[in-house]
């Protein structure tokens, strides 16, 4: 997609009002987080994803187009109910995750905001990680999870 906007993405970019390209990442593309979404493909796909957006940061840097990537951590989306996997929320925000909280659309927001802001146009090239200190904490497990295939 950013070959398809290159042009786009070029037109206007300056050294100090620079474009900005923000992919969509994951903690699960970073580091083993306790649930294997069926297998290794979504871990692999996130890992290439993130490293992709290094490869066009070095590639798009000096036509001042700045490429990142946020991962997200744990927010409560589809994505576990689709794949028909339970959970213990309370569990989760009371004892897997420090900031004792799921994300929320803002905190995503906030981070788009500073990558393509002024504020962050010397961030080139780096994965954000938004997940409350998630991957930080040494809480990783599954015991959150209640059903499902993948009960301890």
């Amino acid at each position: 997609m950013t070959q398809q906007f290159l042009f786009l993405l070029m037109k206007n970019a300056t050294p100090k009002n620079r474009s900005s390209v923000i992919n969509i990442g994951s903690i699960a593309g970073l580091e083993n987080v306790g649930v294997n979404h069926d297998g290794a493909g979504y871990f692999a796909a996130k890992s290439g994803q993130h490293h992709l957006s290094k490869v066009l940061a070095g590639d798009l840097v000096q036509q001042h187009i700045n490429v990142n990537t946020i991962a997200p951590g744990p927010f409560e989306t589809g994505i576990l109910g689709r794949r028909g996997i339970d959970y213990n929320p309370d569990m989760f925000c009371e004892e897997m995750n420090p900031s004792g909280r799921f994300g929320e659309a803002e905190d995503i927001g906030a981070a788009v905001i500073l990558l393509s802001s002024t504020a962050g146009s010397f961030i080139v090239g780096e994965t954000l990680v938004v997940d409350g200190g998630f991957t930080v904490s040494s809480h990783h497990s599954n015991k959150w999870i209640t059903t499902g295939k993948y009960d301890e």
